[in-house]
């Protein structure tokens, strides 16, 4: 994925500078991305959620008081150059794919993020199929509105999820109507599309009334998968004797059977009812307490906020920045996802130690350690870059005095500057030597010309004495 990223970030750079270039006298030059910059670039958005500064200004991020990570890394002016130009898809045929799929800038991208959901973790025997509104008050063709959400507006996205853990597994991004007819029994076509994958295995999927129908139920009894799900009590099916009446006791319940199909009707408040379809069970306990709730409302209440966590989950530690390219606020969900997914497994695999309730942003912190760290490296060895103590004072507070590479470098910069002043300590001699040679050169002809007077004087003095 990261390079992707990188080279199609590269080629919006080059095409818009040489646009640039052509009509301006100062030639602007650009150093390509790298793939282990678009790396630190994450580490950044990701620790940026962590502390919670995802919405702060980008110099106040950078600021000598801040967190070292950001100074570490990559330079405030790399960051802003890389968010302004980051791309995810190939400009020249995004017109032609446009035409069929809405989310064309993004779609190569996601494609990759659902198989490796996919294939890194074998799910629980109970799915959880929900949407995610991820906010965004842009300009796109599928903006959605839904009340309901803390966000109300943002781009829809359909997700199946471990009931048991909230891990996502497979995500649908909702772009709209195709065509101008409206989608009939939209909530089947995609439950299918996100279970499909799970055909035959025996496991059960938890959804809301807008996806649960009778003839659904029976769909998915073929696929050898069951479901439990509430239903919206217009269906045409639903014996009226369960409906909502003035006559339903407080706290009582009624089932129905057909075939392997169980539905339940249960009076929480007067004058109303919760409709339950489950193929899963086919009894009609409840529980032994005052409200007497049916096993099967106790199962689904447990089991079906698994999109909801996650995205509770998400929204704690957001890498999300504002923006007005819908790409690029598709691209922080997705680095969300990927961090929460990780984390998760992460989780899974030590179960036997104590959770902490800062588990996961220490998580977090380390991860974006971990992805910054051989930017970092590079950076410590530049002397440009160390010339800047508020810089330097940041890497050296993030790698640590005790890392290997750092020590090597510091043997090596004493081996140079001991080869160095030895050197020129060796010139210094070899100068001064030629200097006292040549001194007591002049000094003996001197003394050579001394003497010649003398004689020269002498002999002067007895030729008129």
């Amino acid at each position: 994925m990261a390079d992707i990223v990188t080279r199609h970030t590269n080629k919006k750079v080059f095409s818009v500078y040489s646009s640039l270039n052509l009509n301006s006298d100062s030639k602007r030059k650009w150093k390509p991305v790298t793939v282990q910059e678009i790396y630190s670039f994450m580490a950044i958005l990701i620790c940026s959620g962590v502390n919670n500064s995802n919405t702060d200004h980008v110099s106040d991020m950078w600021h000598s008081s801040s967190y070292p990570l950001y100074r570490a890394t990559i330079g405030i002016n790399r960051f802003r150059n890389i968010m302004r130009f980051i791309r995810f898809d190939d400009a020249n045929t995004r017109k032609q794919r446009k035409k069929s799929d809405k989310a064309a800038p993004i779609r190569d991208i996601w494609t990759m993020l659902n198989k490796n959901l996919s294939q890194i973790y074998k799910p629980t025997d109970n799915l959880t199929v929900d949407e995610q509104l991820y906010p965004f008050r842009g300009r796109t063709k599928f903006t959605q509105y839904i009340p309901s959400k803390p966000a109300k507006y943002g781009i829809k996205i359909w997700w199946v999820c471990d009931a048991e853990n909230a891990f996502p597994l497979n995500g649908i991004i909702y772009t709209g109507k195709t065509g101008h007819t409206r989608e009939k029994n939209q909530g089947e076509r995609v439950v299918k599309e996100l279970a499909v994958a799970y055909k035959g295995s025996g496991r059960n999927i938890f959804m809301d009334n807008f996806f649960t129908s009778l003839s659904f139920a029976q769909q998915l009894l073929s696929w050898n998968l069951t479901i439990v799900g509430t239903l919206k009590k217009n269906k045409p099916y639903i014996p009226p004797i369960m409906g909502p009446n003035k006559s339903g006791e407080l706290y009582s319940s009624l089932f129905a059977f057909h075939e392997n199909i169980t539905m339940c009707s249960y009076v929480p408040k007067k004058k109303k009812s919760v409709i339950l379809l489950s193929t899963m069970h086919s009894d009609i306990a409840v529980n032994e307490d005052l409200k007497k709730k049916p096993h099967i409302i106790t199962y689904y209440n447990k089991c079906k906020t698994g999109v909801d966590t996650m995205d509770q989950m998400i929204s704690r530690y957001t890498t999300q920045r504002r923006t007005l390219r819908w790409p690029l606020v598709m691209f922080f969900n997705m680095l969300d996802i990927s961090t929460l997914a990780s984390y998760l497994i992460y989780y899974e695999n030590r179960k036997m130690m104590k959770k902490k309730t800062n588990q996961r942003r220490l998580f977090m912190r380390q991860l974006s350690e971990e992805l910054a760290k051989p930017m970092i490296i590079i950076r410590y060895q530049n002397l440009q870059v160390r010339r800047h103590y508020n810089t330097k004072i940041a890497i050296e507070s993030v790698i640590g005095q005790q890392s290997v590479l750092v020590k090597e470098n510091h043997l090596e910069e004493k081996k140079l500057l001991v080869l160095a002043i030895f050197v020129t300590n060796s010139q210094q001699r070899r100068e001064e030597k030629q200097e006292r040679v040549a001194l007591n050169s002049i000094i003996l002809c001197v003394t050579n010309i001394h003497l010649v007077l003398l004689n020269v004087l002498n002999v002067i003095y007895e030729f008129f004495c």
